[in-house]
């Protein structure tokens, strides 16, 4: 896999420099330093961005959400807290072109959903619905920069989306809400989120 350029290998961290125990003068000395030593840590391997879009491919094909897995995976304490940071640190950014059809489609859904949201006075009485509909004006909102966070725009938007489609009764705001989450997943997945 790290010929594929889908894995990178990460030496480990040593906390002691190897080779500093040949500067001791006795070999008495040498072997209660190497007896003192902490083991060896493995390597660490990480998904280069190649590996994440493939893992996320795949991911969907099976059903899964590779950023959900991976929150579960750190949540559930199964990483120690270097490993679940790496996880938590790594982004993909795009450059954002406000004038491309692609982001045009992505803004016209999304403004179409919240005004179609907005104008249901159930779901903007109701505190979880007005806390969706303002998560979905962020992500609006993250649109109009130069680059764009893809995970965060995702972690904002689609799930806001998802539980309003399960809350709305009507139909034209149900629909509208659909085409957001089909053309903001069509555009993340044509830039590898």
């Amino acid at each position: 896999m790290t010929a594929d350029d889908l894995l990178q290998v990460r030496s480990a961290p040593t906390p002691n420099d190897p080779f500093s125990i040949y500067a001791t003068s006795n070999a008495v000395d040498r072997l209660r330093e190497m007896g003192n030593r902490s083991g060896f840590q493995p390597n660490h391997y990480s998904l280069t961005e190649k590996g994440y879009y493939e893992a996320s491919r795949i991911g969907r094909h099976n059903g899964r959400d590779l950023e959900d897995e991976m929150d579960a995976l750190i949540a559930s304490g199964q990483l120690d807290p270097s490993t679940s940071e790496v996880l938590r640190d790594a982004t993909v950014t795009v450059d954002i072109d406000s004038k491309s059809p692609e982001i045009e489609k992505v803004e016209t859904a999304l403004t179409d959903a919240i005004a179609k949201v907005g104008a249901s006075n159930a779901l903007m009485e109701d505190k979880e619905g007005s806390r969706r509909h303002a998560e979905l004006k962020a992500g609006k909102a993250l649109l109009s920069g130069k680059r764009l966070d893809v995970r965060l725009f995702k972690s904002t938007v689609i799930p806001a989306l998802r539980w309003l489609a399960s809350k709305v009764t009507d139909e034209s705001a149900s629909m509208a809400i659909q085409a957001a989450i089909t053309a903001i997943l069509t555009w993340i997945l044509s830039h590898g989120g």
